[in-house]
């Protein structure tokens, strides 16, 4: 019945999500999706520097953000400064119209239906916008962190010990994998910083490698299927009332079973999170559809009807939806929260950091540096896990790894300095009293910490049983590069089809 499930579905969500993260790369803060309105094509994002950034989206061949609006959330969360937003809205319309400026004044009253309609719902919106603040407030700084600043001020020295313990390290498959894999990161997210002034006076905004699967998607599947979930949960009546097969599926509401049964089966393999949507959801859909309907006339019993047939209907899919989510992608519809970005990301350079602290020499302050690093990078998220992925990488790269390894000519030919890496990090440092957080291992208890740190300079091939033991141990802690290989290759086989099809 669903043979390719969630392999042809509308993907606008993750687009816009994808869009959001590469926004926030951009601004070199975290941005997360707020609300979608897909009647009129606009979609809103949350800044961690509580700005609210609204405009319209196309996802066609590129996806574009345009008609770029930046607001303080302030707005939002106080009713007297949003009645004075709702009124200067007004004041601007009526001006247009007085001095006869069509076009503008057209505009002007799209802008005041708009905020009107937000007006109405200023209690779930000011919800919403909690919840969403909330979030970005649990994401903590890294690059103002002391852990990080120490590994920056030791970089000469770190570049120095991955020389020296070139042969030696180049042996760890997990160094290996994660030395590619951070060096596609690099390329994927080599974004030119800008600002928020410049992103307004730009007026639009272009995803990179537009509505192709990219290398973010690649990396970051699980957390994208996740968020998509969320969001369809949170506002699937706004999301997916525009999707032609949902309101083809709804314009079913007089037709026979086997009609409606048809329509229905196309709607999941192209809305898969229909199979999941409550009744009210269902109801406030097809309510959204029909309304768009010229000379159709369905009063609310019927509507409430239909959606409860379909509610029926679908539970047989509901459960395909649950195990597919379940088998492929790892994701428990039961317990869903809503989901980190980068991640994963991050725990490939604890990863690293780990690996190489077991490799430094014993007692070294550049062992004692690699080892707060991979602890601290424990549980860390949000799109500064990038700039540690951009240090890492230049770090490798003035070692001469991407050389051994097949990719120095994998990136734009430019001359390495560690010196660039820092220099948007130091302007953005709080020069006193930087943000810190001490993170133990969840891993593994604070005595086992202890006893790494006593352990020889030794590979695991030289190590005595029982630290092989403990090292097997160790290996436990990257379970999420258990197909680290696999995505490796699957990246270096992409990249490998793009460069072909530009030179055909």
């Amino acid at each position: 019945m669903f043979p390719h499930l969630f392999e042809d579905r509308d993907r606008r969500v993750t687009l816009l999500v994808k869009l959001g993260d590469c926004l926030g790369r951009s601004l070199r803060e975290n941005v997360i999706l707020f609300s979608i309105n897909s009647n009129d094509n606009k979609v809103t994002y949350l800044t961690e520097s509580n700005k609210v950034i609204e405009g319209n989206y196309d996802l066609n061949r590129n996806v574009v953000l345009s008609n770029i609006n930046v607001q303080d959330s302030s707005i939002f969360e106080d009713d007297s400064l949003y009645d004075q937003f709702v009124e200067s809205k007004i004041s601007n319309f009526i001006e247009k119209i007085h001095y006869n400026e069509l076009v503008e004044a057209h505009n002007a009253f799209d802008d005041v239906l708009s905020v009107w309609n937000s007006r109405m719902k200023l209690g779930q919106l000011q919800k919403r916008l909690f919840e969403k603040s909330e979030k970005l407030a649990s994401i903590e700084r890294i690059v103002e962190s002391e852990e990080f600043s120490r590994l920056i001020e030791l970089a000469p020295q770190l570049v120095e010990f991955l020389s020296e313990k070139k042969e030696k390290i180049t042996s760890v498959p997990e160094i290996r994998n994660a030395v590619q894999l951070s060096n596609t990161i690099a390329e994927a997210f080599d974004f030119p910083k800008i600002s928020l002034d410049a992103l307004v006076e730009g007026g639009s905004y272009t995803l990179k490698d537009g509505n192709q699967e990219s290398v973010y998607e690649m990396i970051c599947r699980q957390e994208l299927v996740k968020k998509e979930l969320v969001e369809s949960k949170k506002q699937f009546n706004y999301v997916w009332a525009t999707n032609s097969v949902i309101k083809n599926l709804a314009s079913c509401i007089f037709e026979s079973e086997e009609k409606i049964e048809e329509a229905l089966v196309k709607a999941i393999q192209e809305v898969p999170y229909f199979a999941l949507a409550s009744k009210k959801s269902i109801n406030e859909t097809v309510t959204n559809c029909l309304s768009r309907v010229d000379g159709l006339g369905v009063d609310e019993k019927d509507i409430t009807e239909y959606a409860s047939r379909l509610f029926e209907a679908k539970k047989e899919a509901r459960e395909i939806v649950i195990q597919t989510l379940n088998e492929k992608y790892g994701v428990d519809v039961q317990n869903l929260s809503e989901p980190v970005s980068f991640k994963s990301l991050s725990n490939t350079q604890v990863i690293i950091f780990e690996t190489l602290s077991r490799l430094a020499p014993k007692g070294s302050v550049l062992k004692t540096v690699l080892s707060e690093a991979a602890s601290f990078m424990k549980g860390k998220f949000g799109v500064e896990c990038i700039d540690v992925n951009e240090l890492i990488y230049e770090m490798f790269q003035q070692s001469g790894y991407l050389e051994d390894f097949g990719l120095e000519n994998s990136r734009l030919d430019e001359s390495v300095d560690l010196k660039r890496i820092t220099k948007d990090i130091t302007e953005a440092k709080v020069a006193e009293n930087p943000k810190t957080k001490e993170t133990k291992s969840e891993e593994a208890p604070a005595e086992e910490e202890e006893e790494a740190e006593e352990q020889p300079e030794e590979t695991a091939e030289e190590a005595p049983e029982e630290e092989k033991k403990q090292i097997k141990n160790q290996d436990d802690v990257i379970d999420d590069l258990s197909a680290f290989e696999k995505l490796v290759k699957d990246i270096s086989s992409e990249l490998q089809k793009s460069k072909d099809s530009e030179e055909e």
